[in-house]
């Protein structure tokens, strides 16, 4: 770790939320554990129960999947693993939307794949469909899509996920879903799951994770749902093994609820997300659009006329606070971007836009 890294007073830098895990779940992990028996022992497939409450979880959104579709991962970056490792190769193309999360675009080419970024409108982020019918080609066989969208919070509406739907069918393209933000989303829109538009559970791999929706980043947590007809190519190179059996009871805690943990947890996000939005926008020289979903706040800091990168790197050295460059999230409309995750206190928040200020009357 770089020097001017490690001395930092405030880490707004990585998603984790301060928030704890929901008390239900806490103890459904330490009673499997004091149960032993399956609960401390191998599963390789994923527990049934801890299956079973992920389909009937995902069933509010319309869509109905077997248990024998869930596939239980270590945390959604391995399951993102065994999608893309699984289903692209040399001379294939991977179509992602920009700016997005980073392990969208840099794992294709680990496997011989190109990638093929389409930039979300720089206003509001979002899509524009002939934009999407130009960036893809006979070569595309993924397109990732992370709705609500990490970084810039977009929340996709029915008609932009439509427009997707049908340039994936006519190009025979499997979409992977990443919704690991679902349950952040904000105002009147609503979370519309890709794979309940018509005709596309059959081409859909859904990627989830606990880490945010329940605050359970350590626990390392995830899973992706694969219809029948994509489940066999993803078996066939094991990247994810089943996690901890008897985390995925805790997991099955949390799908089951109780809820009011998680809904809290989303009106501080709002009442985060309408202050610090509001106060970077009094600040001259940056920009930021309130986001729909998710937790970050993706202000534009082109007008200042300092590289991201470089103001990540001064600002926590002079300032002791630690962003994320915006610019890691793609080449297209990211760069002059940064990635500030509200995962503390309204209090805090001051305290950096404060020290932003400062800091810019020195430069």
């Amino acid at each position: 770790m770089s020097d001017y890294r490690s001395k930092v007073d405030i880490r707004l830098s990585g998603g984790d939320p301060d928030f704890e895990a929901p008390p239900h779940v806490k103890e459904a992990a330490i009673a499997a554990i004091q149960e032993g028996g399956p609960w401390t022992h191998y599963s390789f497939t994923g527990v049934t129960e801890f299956k079973e409450a992920v389909v009937e979880y995902y069933s509010k959104y319309g869509v109905k999947y077997d248990p024998s579709n869930v596939y239980p991962t270590a945390g959604s970056s391995p399951a993102l693993m065994t999608v893309i490792a699984n289903l692209l190769g040399p001379g294939d193309e991977c179509v992602v939307f920009d700016p997005t999360f980073g392990t969208h675009f840099r794992t294709p080419p680990l496997f011989g794949a190109t990638v093929s970024h389409v930039p979300l409108d720089v206003e509001g982020f979002h899509m524009d469909p002939d934009t999407l019918r130009k960036k893809v080609s006979d070569k595309s066989k993924l397109m990732i899509l992370c709705n609500p969208n990490n970084p810039a919070g977009t929340v996709y509406t029915r008609k932009e996920l439509q427009a997707i739907a049908d340039v994936a069918a006519e190009h025979d393209i499997v979409v992977l879903a990443d919704e690991i933000y679902n349950e952040f989303v904000y105002d009147d829109r609503k979370h519309i799951a890709f794979p309940s538009l018509s005709d596309m559970k059959e081409r859909t791999v859904v990627v989830m994770s606990f880490s945010k929706n329940f605050a359970m980043t350590g626990w390392r947590l995830g899973y992706y749902i694969a219809p029948d007809a994509l489940a066999e190519k993803l078996r066939r190179l094991p990247v994810a093994a089943a996690p901890t059996t008897f985390v995925q009871k805790a997991g099955a805690a949390a799908l089951t609820g109780p809820y009011e943990p998680v809904k809290m947890m989303r009106e501080e996000y709002d009442k985060r997300r309408r202050y610090f939005v509001k106060r970077l926008n009094e600040i001259d020289g940056i920009s930021c659009h309130m986001f729909e979903g998710a937790f970050y706040a993706y202000p534009d800091i082109k007008e200042l006329g300092i590289p991201s990168a470089k103001f990540v790197e001064e600002f926590a050295k002079k300032e002791k606070v630690l962003l994320s460059d915006g610019s890691r999230f793609g080449p297209e409309i990211a760069p002059g971007h940064l990635r500030i995750p509200l995962v503390q206190p309204v209090e805090v928040l001051e305290t950096v836009a404060t020290r932003m200020e400062r800091y810019l009357k020195t430069v």
